[in-house]
């Protein structure tokens, strides 16, 4: 995936990973895995800081980052990141 950039780093018994998707038109659907990561599973949550958030500082607005859960996961994931977007993905 020409467009996708993914740094990750190990936070203690877990992991974060930096998710860019730098199409500015179309979402990414990627797979997460972690070789060699001791579990299957982990308690998930995922910020994201996209276009359409961007694109309210247009009339003035600025926006957060949207963050939710996403509950316990088993990896590898599916993950679609929205078009031009950056995303953290913390798994613990």
């Amino acid at each position: 995936m020409p467009n996708v950039r993914a740094y990750a780093a190990q936070q203690g018994s877990g992991y974060s990973l930096m998710l860019f998707n730098l199409d500015e038109n179309n979402a990414a659907t990627i797979f997460v895995g972690i070789a060699n990561a001791p579990a299957k599973s982990y308690s998930g949550s995922i910020t994201t800081y996209d276009r359409a958030i961007y694109d309210q500082s247009e009339t003035g607005v600025w926006a957060a980052p949207t963050a939710q859960s996403i509950g316990t996961v088993t990896l590898p994931l599916a993950v679609t990141l929205p078009p031009w977007s950056m995303n953290v993905i913390t798994f613990r």
